[in-house]
């Protein structure tokens, strides 16, 4: 990762992984496809996304180790905006996520 990247992106992989412990979750053990996933719910809301009171199916999922319930919380329940781009880039999210999941 290049020195700008890690300095833009360290705030976020640091506070991300806090939220994760607060709600009893190691992040650093979940998947890289399901961190990546996560991370990009993170960036893009924070706790309005993931790991916060608006999203306690998305916690619990990830707290039990349910993969699918994650990526369907993010594909499906998570789309109460109805924008489209929002829509095809969290298809390409879950999509991607399911490709580098290991089996």
């Amino acid at each position: 990762m290049s020195n700008l990247l890690q300095v833009t992106f360290t705030p976020y992989t640091q506070s991300i992984a806090t939220a994760a412990k607060e709600n009893g979750i190691d992040f650093d053990s979940l998947p890289q496809a399901i961190q990546e996933a996560a991370f990009d719910q993170w960036f893009n809301g924070g706790k309005k996304l993931i790991f916060g009171e608006e999203t306690p199916k998305i916690t619990k999922a990830l707290s039990q180790g349910n993969h699918g319930d994650f990526l369907g919380e993010i594909l499906l329940n998570s789309n109460k905006d109805e924008e489209i781009g929002i829509y095809n880039r969290r298809i390409n999210i879950v999509n991607e996520t399911l490709q580098n999941l290991p089996p």
